[in-house]
């Protein structure tokens, strides 16, 4: 294949993909309440592997306009598509919004202030999820890892309140 397709070349068997896929989401059928599993789209965004990905049952876990694009592209159903990372945009939300995404997760204060406003103008209603810091520092990671912690924040910090904050806003707000 090195011959024929050069290098660097990443070759994926389909049949085993979409195999492990389904092991990994039939472990879920069980549970009383519809799961679903994500790929993360800034993980791999190469199309033809998403597609196997998505045969296999597994949503779309977007970051940005352009992923958000593809995954509909590639036939993902709207509410199978949740939008993640930090610091969205007003079109960003906007773009999520009118395509009726599952699920928008929000990781500030400032930015559930964002889609409250750009949800008021398009008149529909935010699928929210709140993206909590722990504030969890595991042994053994390096500090890029650490994620969970208060040195690489992410989220919602539980400490200050903040939470709290943004889900009463939350339940207040459309």
């Amino acid at each position: 294949l090195a011959d024929e397709f050069g290098t660097p070349l990443h070759v994926v068997s389909a049949a085993r993909l979409q195999h492990r896929c389904r092991e990994f989401t039939d472990a879920f059928r069980a549970h009383p309440r519809r799961t679903l599993a994500c790929f993360s789209y800034k993980t791999n965004c190469v199309a033809g592997v998403l597609q196997q990905l998505h045969r296999a049952g597994l949503g779309a876990e977007v970051t940005g306009g352009y992923q958000l694009s593809l995954a509909l592209r590639l036939g993902v159903k709207p509410a199978d598509v949740v939008v993640g990372g930090p610091n969205k945009t007003e079109e960003e939300l906007r773009r999520a919004l009118e395509a009726e995404v599952g699920v928008i997760v929000v990781d500030s204060l400032d930015e559930l202030a964002r889609l409250e406003k750009v949800a008021g103008e398009v008149g529909l209603t935010a699928p929210v999820a709140l993206r909590i810091c722990p504030d969890v520092a595991p042994r053994g990671l390096n500090a890029s890892a650490r994620s969970g912690s208060r040195r690489m924040h992410f989220g919602l910090d539980l400490k200050t309140g903040e939470a709290d904050a943004a889900v009463e806003r939350a339940v207040r707000s459309r």
